[in-house]
């Protein structure tokens, strides 16, 4: 004896709906605050690592201004020129003088307001360096009234010592803040950029500061200079290496090219004449067309370092901005998620009831549209294995025998309406429909057309091409006829190659002229596989309320027939004792 399947146990809908309601509300809400919290912890990291950044920038604005005082000032102290010159010199230090001092000040203090972790021993000597800096500056402003024979010359290499020293403290601050900081990682590169354009602009310098000195005094150019020059070119060669080496990665090409076009500048037109002049004690660097070409070629040189500077500055500020955009985008995203799953929740818990309650309306509703006949019903069937679900199964299946009664009905139904080789109305059902609309023509005052359609010399195209050409001509002006009517017209296969068309609602006139085009588009289509052109007769007939529907049959079959006598290929409607001739008759 056969053991019966063991029946599925039955759940409760209650219980399980609040159960994991309550379940998922629970993860989602701690998912989603987790989340939140990552991101927000992030956008934080980026907005900090956005002002160190631009800490960072101001120090190396700090050095840029630092470092042309440095270069201008070793000039001023050598020079022995134009005193116009000498003027714009001491205006240009000046100027960088009174920047660099307040730059360097306001910084300071940012980054100890700030919080901003640093290396203090560089922090410390900075400022014992900032305090020489400024006696230093007194004596060099006391240097500049004097001839050349009464300056210190001594002050010259004291005083370009003690700012290459503050440069490279600057440098140190910038280095450690940017190690000792935590700092987003895709900004991370630009703080490594920074420092190099730091370093870079350090080490670059000096070569066009000691030439131009050079010009003013030979002298000035001593053996410990022009190692110094060897030693920072070495930096300038490795500094150019890792920025080109890092700007590859994230630069875009035209600043990844600005970078070789200085590399290829600086080292051709600034640091061979610098070694030319270095290695021959004898070259008098002082003919006014050599100097002002080497000078102005430094200058440039500089000018290049300082764009290329501000570009890669630019960058930084667009990354960064585009970084917290993105940190502000993904947390109201995240917010906005976490608030709709809130009310989602709440949603649910408050409508239990009515959700367990609707399924039992919806499935009622749909039982109450099938026994109307209504297929279109939509119906998910059965979400979950309960006593809801036993139910909207079993009108799934009856619907889908509905459907499949409903569908073998409709095609018996179409097949007895339509002709089998066209696919349009048949005889018998275009006079029934023809019944109809004449019964509700005459009680409400309407009208109606008939065109009564004939292939012209069609029994010759049987027997030159064969039946089966034939055949392939009445099917494709089949379809001709279909696509030149309304949907609400009447197309039928009166029999054999004869059609009839009904317009309601159209008068005879307007029927001639529809006539008419039909008749043309006949005549300009090719048909079958032979591509045969024909024309066909049209006869056109017009409601009465007096005839029957067999007289008007009767009249648009007359005027095809005067149609045919007038030579074919035409349009004539009914009338009483004659066919007239249609405007557009050829």
């Amino acid at each position: 004896m056969t053991t019966p399947a063991k029946a599925p146990r039955r759940k409760s809908i209650l219980v399980f709906f609040v159960a994991t309601t309550v379940l998922l509300s629970v993860v989602v809400l701690a998912f989603n605050s987790i989340v939140i919290q990552g991101l927000i912890r992030d956008y934080r990291t980026v907005v900090a690592s956005q002002q160190i950044l631009n800490l960072c920038k101001s120090l190396f604005e700090v050095i840029s201004c630092n470092g042309y005082e440095r270069g201008r000032v070793n000039v001023v102290l050598n020079f022995q020129g134009n005193p116009q010159e000498m003027r714009d010199s001491i205006e240009f230090i000046d100027r960088n003088r009174q920047q660099g001092e307040a730059l360097l000040k306001q910084t300071l203090n940012r980054i100890v307001q700030e919080g901003i972790l640093f290396d203090p021993e560089a922090f410390r000597k900075i400022q014992e360096l900032n305090l020489t800096t400024q006696t230093l500056r007194e004596r060099y402003q006391e240097q500049f009234p004097l001839s050349f024979a009464e300056r210190d010359l001594k002050l010259d290499d004291r005083w370009f010592s003690h700012m290459s020293s503050q440069i490279e403290a600057l440098n140190l601050l910038i280095y450690s803040i940017k190690n000792l900081n935590r700092i987003d990682p895709e900004l991370r590169h630009y703080f490594d950029m920074i420092y190099l354009l730091a370093m870079l602009r350090d080490h670059a310098g000096p070569a066009v500061s000691y030439l131009k000195a050079t010009t003013f005094n030979r002298s000035s150019l001593t053996q410990t200079r022009i190692e110094e020059l060897k030693r920072r070119e070495n930096y300038v060669r490795d500094l150019l290496d890792r920025l080109q080496a890092d700007g590859y990665h994230f630069l875009p090409p035209h600043t990844q090219e600005a970078i070789a076009t200085f590399d290829r500048f600086y080292f051709s037109q600034v640091l061979l004449v610098a070694e030319y002049i270095s290695e021959n004690e004898e070259v008098h660097f002082v003919t006014p067309v050599d100097f002002r070409s080497y000078l102005k070629n430094g200058v440039a040189a500089l000018e290049q370092l300082q764009s290329l500077t501000q570009e890669i500055m630019v960058l930084m500020d667009e990354g960064g901005s585009e970084r917290i955009r993105q940190g502000e985008i993904r947390i109201a995203a995240a917010i906005t998620l976490s608030a709709l799953v809130l009310l989602a929740i709440i949603a649910s818990l408050i409508h239990i009831y009515k959700v367990i309650y609707r399924r039992i309306i919806l499935s009622s509703d749909i039982i109450q549209e099938l026994s109307q006949n209504n297929m279109e019903v939509t119906i998910s069937g059965a979400v979950r294995h309960d006593e809801i679900g036993d139910i909207e199964s079993a009108l799934v299946r009856f619907r889908d025998n509905l459907v499949a009664l409903n569908q073998s009905n409709t095609r018996l139904s179409e097949m007895s309406q339509t002709d089998s080789m066209t696919g349009l109305l048949n005889h018998r059902t275009i006079l029934e429909r023809l019944d109809l609309l004449h019964r509700e023509a005459r009680r409400y005052g309407h009208t109606y057309t008939l065109l009564m359609i004939d292939i012209d010399l069609f029994k010759p195209i049987n027997d030159t091409h064969g039946h089966l050409i034939g055949d392939e001509v009445i099917e494709e002006l089949a379809l001709t006829l279909r696509e030149s009517t309304r949907s609400t017209d009447l197309v039928a296969r009166y029999g054999g190659e004869e059609f009839l068309i009904t317009f309601p609602h159209i008068s005879i006139d307007t029927a001639m002229e529809m006539a008419e085009k039909l008749r043309s588009r006949i005549e300009q289509t090719s048909y079958s596989s032979r591509d045969l052109h024909l024309t066909a007769s049209i006869g056109v007939a017009g409601f009465l309320p007096e005839l029957s529907v067999a007289a008007v049959i009767d009249r648009a079959d007359k005027a095809l027939y005067r149609a045919k006598t007038a030579g074919r290929n035409c349009v004539r409607k009914f009338e009483d004792g004659f066919i007239a001739k249609s405007e557009t008759e050829r």
